[in-house]
């Protein structure tokens, strides 16, 4: 054979190889986890798990830790265990972004290729846990005012889902709060009185107290967490808007204040001490200790009285105030908008109230 008709050959082998190999192609296909078709399976979300398999034109390629990786939100997450499956499948193992979309690209990587399938979940749908006050409503925010203790209810009432659709428990880690002025007495449940880790039952509602022991007054903002399995969380607001109210005043009478000997019809100026300036001082005269009568009244702290004629050695004078003013305001009703909340400022010298409409009176 000459060389030119050996080179021929080879040149035909060549070609004959590069078209072969670019028959075979890398795909990724998934399998649907539930009813709804959805790739990938949370139910104990934040841990997902996607089953799939690769295959190079006929041929099933292994899926090892080193050749397929997630891309949610934009950022990469590696499987952290992959196990065979049957028909050539894969279960693997990943953990989800806890915020974000609950869309998730699944790459392979083989042979210097790669090829990817996207696969879709739906956490608000598994282990959902909600939290009550006493009357059983669902509490989006605890307002404690001028509580000092408040009983919550929380209950698990879709749990973690096993292969064969039955439901397990929901693991309650821990309670938090963002202020050390508050903390929880644990009651449990039916089932059990064990504090926090506990596993908690579908159905069943676990009882703790909200305890408050305020450092300051005015208006206070803080949050209550509820840390679940596999870094799940649960965030409460609480506020509180309890205001100082100023000490009771006590009036102290200063003149006379006994032993002394006044003649009929004298002026003698009673003075006293302590009033509440926003209400009149009551000036009252007994000769027995028993019956009062009035003699008259002022707005300060001082009153002309004149000696009455009859003479007597019992004669008691007392002053006091019978009530406070109260100046009344009516706030600005808003019939078209829902969500009104009525609080107070920092300082306590204004009530405000508030619509979903943005309204503000």
């Amino acid at each position: 054979m000459s060389p030119l008709y050996r080179y021929s050959i080879i040149g035909l082998l060549c070609l004959f190889s590069f078209i072969t190999g670019g028959h075979a192609q890398l795909s990724v296909q998934l399998a649907d986890q539930d009813a709804f078709g959805r790739k990938v399976d949370g139910s104990r979300y934040p841990i997902c798990k996607v089953t799939a398999r690769a295959t190079n034109g006929v041929t099933a390629v292994p899926i090892d830790i080193n050749n397929i990786y997630f891309v949610q939100n934009g950022q990469r997450a590696l499987p952290f265990r992959i196990q065979p499956a049957a028909n050539n499948f894969y279960d693997i193992f990943f953990n989800s972004r806890s915020e974000g979309s609950n869309v998730v690209e699944v790459i392979v990587t083989n042979q210097g290729n790669a090829e990817s399938a996207v696969g879709q979940f739906d956490p608000t749908r598994l282990c959902l846990v909600r939290f009550m006050d006493a009357g059983r409503n669902p509490i989006k925010e605890v307002t404690f005012d001028n509580l000092v203790s408040l009983p919550v209810i929380v209950q698990a009432f879709v749990g973690k889902t096993n292969p064969d659709g039955t439901q397990t428990t929901v693991l309650l880690d821990s309670l938090s709060f963002s202020s050390p002025d508050f903390t929880y007495r644990w009651i449990g449940s039916a089932l059990s009185t064990k504090e926090p880790p506990v596993e908690m039952q579908p159905g069943f509602e676990n009882y703790f107290y909200i305890d408050y022991k305020p450092q300051t007054s005015g208006y206070v903002r803080e949050y209550l967490t509820a840390h679940f399995e596999a870094g799940g969380q649960i965030t409460i607001p609480i506020t509180v808007s309890r205001q100082s109210l100023p000490e009771q005043q006590q009036l102290i009478l200063e003149y006379p204040n006994g032993n002394e000997v006044f003649a009929p019809c004298e002026k003698v100026q009673v003075k006293w001490r302590g009033y509440s300036p926003d209400s009149p001082t009551l000036i009252e005269l007994s000769t027995n200790n028993i019956d009062w009568s009035e003699i008259g009244k002022s707005n300060d702290s001082t009153f002309i009285w004149s000696v009455p004629e009859n003479i007597t050695e019992n004669a008691r004078i007392r002053v006091r105030q019978l009530y406070s003013s109260v100046q009344e305001s009516n706030l600005r009703d808003q019939k078209d908008a829902f969500g009104k909340k009525v609080n107070f400022t920092r300082d306590g010298s204004t009530m405000v109230s508030a619509y979903d409409n943005g309204f503000i009176t």
